[in-house]
């Protein structure tokens, strides 16, 4: 349920949390942004939703043996905030624009 992302974000003081599925396979990235946009239209009912009610619908990510600068040009360069780097069997992390 999103109260427990929002759970999430606020222990880890973070403002993006990374999703997983049944197989450990990223499934999603959820922002702040995206919980506040469905504050703003479910006002008082919007803890109660799924992520995936919530989630944005598509976002980039780049492959773990591709170099950092490339791939922080590539953030700058598409306007992204964040760019979670995969491995074949798992995320490795998180980059962002402030990096």
């Amino acid at each position: 349920m999103l109260q427990d992302a929002v759970t999430a974000l606020r222990d880890k003081r973070n403002g993006t949390i990374l999703v997983r599925g049944a197989v450990d396979f990223l499934v999603v990235v959820l922002l702040e942004r995206d919980i506040i946009q469905k504050l703003a239209d479910t006002p008082g009912k919007t803890l109660h939703h799924k992520v995936n009610d919530v989630m944005i619908a598509s976002f980039e990510v780049c492959a773990s043996f591709h170099t950092l600068i490339p791939m922080l040009r590539r953030i700058t360069a598409g306007r992204l905030r964040h760019m979670p780097p995969l491995d074949i069997t798992s995320v490795m992390g998180m980059l962002t624009i402030h990096d």
